[in-house]
């Protein structure tokens, strides 16, 4: 535990900016109340999560592709007064077909490169499809990460309620069996086993009340940030 805790202070001064070995959290009881969700949180929060940033930009410069790749069927308008030759390809510079006899403005038209003017047109829609996709699919995972932690936080508070309880009647059954003992009805083993009841009653409060102080934190995770400055506004 005292490990894994040193591990954790680390991690949070690299964070921050200082030394690990200067940096310190001082302990504290676990006794501080998870924060409280505003309802009503807008969904537009997590367009600030980086992968759906990420996503929605490659989706767009996949968009964008389509029209670059539409724009090489259009043809090219070139003005010129004198004779030439024109061609595509450097193999077919001297063939007749390349010859290109103008005065003013002349006209070049893909006509030779159909095939793969087309391929990279079906590619680029291809492609953005794709990107649709995975938009998509980052969208819809970022709303069930939400949902869970939104989920989290109802269920463990439910838990830790109903767990509170249980050691209130742990500790009070604890109480009594030392009543008991101090009289002499009962022997100490019905105490020890009393003890350990309540012990193990109160590791779980513990425990569910860590993950209830976890939860938020993961939930701001999930949001792309927290909600504080969204509300303000």
């Amino acid at each position: 535990m005292a490990l894994q805790r040193a591990q954790f202070e680390h991690a949070l001064a690299l964070l921050v900016g200082q030394r690990a070995s200067t940096f310190r959290i001082p302990e504290r009881a676990l006794s501080a109340a998870p924060p409280l969700i505003p309802p009503g949180l807008p969904s537009e929060l997590l367009e600030r999560r980086p992968d759906i940033a990420a996503a929605e930009r490659r989706m767009a410069a996949a968009n964008a592709s389509i029209g670059v790749a539409k724009a090489a069927f259009f043809p090219t308008i070139q003005l010129n007064g004198l004779a030439g030759l024109e061609s595509i390809d450097a193999g077919t510079l001297f063939n007749g077909s390349s010859r290109l006899w103008a005065v003013g403005p002349s006209l070049t038209l893909p006509l030779f490169e159909g095939g793969r003017l087309c391929a990279g047109l079906r590619l680029a829609k291809a492609t953005y499809e794709e990107m649709v996709a995975t938009y998509r699919q980052s969208v819809l995972t970022a709303f069930s990460e939400v949902e869970d932690n939104l989920a989290a936080q109802a269920l463990l508070a439910d838990e830790y309620s109903e767990e509170s309880d249980a050691l209130l009647a742990a500790r009070k059954q604890l109480e009594t069996a030392n009543n008991r003992y101090r009289d002499g009805l009962i022997t100490y083993l019905e105490v020890e086993t009393a003890e350990s009841t309540a012990l193990n009653v109160e590791f779980a409060a513990v425990q569910l009340h860590g993950q209830q102080l976890v939860a938020p934190v993961t939930l701001v995770k999930s949001l792309g940030g927290g909600w504080l400055e969204t509300m303000k506004q």
